[in-house]
């Protein structure tokens, strides 16, 4: 094990084990990812505001700009999981529902049968045919 593994000996890089002893050591700027994502509780996230507010000038801006590039890292990056369109499991079953065979893949259930037989573009249909039908099964429809 590396020093970073071990418990809280105050050595670089070391977060301890409270908000209020990283905060003790000057380390707010080290916290301010888990700030900007919400991943303190709000007594810490209370803590870290109140070190702050009497933190000098430049320690304020370190912290503010991680924040912000956190925040703006996540927007960025972030894609909501969206429901498939409407009619789209009825879309792939008239456009391959020909070449899937009740040997490739059983439609209402999703379970597969024999998957290695189709050609690439058969596969990949079985293959959303298959998410769907765990879609559709976890959701009662």
């Amino acid at each position: 094990m590396t020093d970073m593994n071990q418990p809280n000996n105050s050595s670089a890089g070391m977060f301890a084990h409270d908000i209020a002893t990283d905060l003790a050591s000057g380390r707010a700027v080290e916290l301010a990812e888990l700030y900007a994502l919400d991943a303190v509780s709000p007594a810490e996230r209370a803590a870290i505001e109140e070190y702050l507010s009497a933190a000098p000038g430049p320690e304020r801006n370190a912290f503010d700009e991680r924040v912000r590039q956190a925040r703006e890292t996540l927007a960025a990056t972030f894609t909501a999981e969206e429901e498939p369109p409407a009619g789209l499991f009825d879309r792939i079953l008239a456009l391959h529902g020909p070449r899937l065979s009740h040997a490739t893949v059983a439609v209402e259930t999703g379970d597969w049968v024999g998957r290695e037989a189709l050609p690439a573009d058969a596969r990949r249909a079985a293959v959303e045919l298959q998410r769907l039908g765990a879609a559709k099964r976890s959701s009662g429809s």
